[in-house]
């Protein structure tokens, strides 16, 4: 009986094989962590701004139409917010947009939320 072992390439195919298959979990187990991240940041944006429309039911006074900016901080995190306040066509209620990005400079808002508030 002849002992029999690998050749050197079945020895090369095999490592290459395990070597793409670990860069393709690594990148999965990357994206994975970005999505996170994102999903993460999105439901912290959505927070601050359904805490800044509840804010502006709760004082229940009909809004001058404009708009209006201000930061909190949320799970140690700086976060600023704008509401711009615009007519309808009822003249008893009024849209408000409230859009929450987590730098000043941002172009684009991570989270918008949109309410109307009624005079009575």
């Amino acid at each position: 009986m002849k002992a029999r072992g690998f050749t050197l390439l079945e020895v090369l195919i095999a490592l290459a094989v395990l070597g793409i298959s670990l860069a393709a979990a690594l990148k999965a187990s990357s994206q994975q962590a970005d999505v996170t991240r994102l999903l993460q940041e999105k439901t912290f944006a959505h927070w601050v701004a359904m805490n800044v429309l509840t804010e502006i039911q709760v004082r229940q006074t009909f809004l001058a139409v404009g708009k209006t900016t201000g930061n909190v901080t949320l799970a140690n995190q700086e976060w600023f917010w704008t509401s711009m306040v615009t007519d309808t066509m009822d003249k008893d209620i009024r849209r408000v947009d409230v859009s929450v990005s987590n730098s000043r400079e941002a172009k684009q808002a991570v989270s918008v939320l949109v309410g109307f508030i009624s005079v009575h």
